[in-house]
């Protein structure tokens, strides 16, 4: 099957911001992934967005620097990550 991004409305605005994943509609996960040399490497499943995008800063900050992170600060991952719990 293929990976397609779909979000109900209220989600697509709340991750409108975040890069570094997509929803995977069979499971209803996450997939962190980020592009590195010219190749797509996946960074693992998870049930939340917030966390899908905590993984991509962290391979982020390793691979390139922390330029373009979703997170600069631990609050405004968990500002996030209960805004998320709230809408689901």
């Amino acid at each position: 099957k293929k990976d397609v991004s779909v979000y109900k409305a209220s989600e697509e605005d709340l991750f409108k911001s975040l890069t570094g994943f997509h929803r995977r509609v069979a499971s209803g996960d996450y997939q962190a992934m980020i592009r590195h040399q010219g190749k797509q490497h996946c960074l693992g499943t998870y049930k939340l967005a917030c966390d899908a995008a905590m993984a991509y800063d962290g391979a982020l900050k390793i691979l390139k620097g922390s330029r373009g992170i979703n997170f600069v600060t631990t609050q405004e991952h968990i500002d996030m990550l209960e805004k998320e719990m709230r809408s689901t």
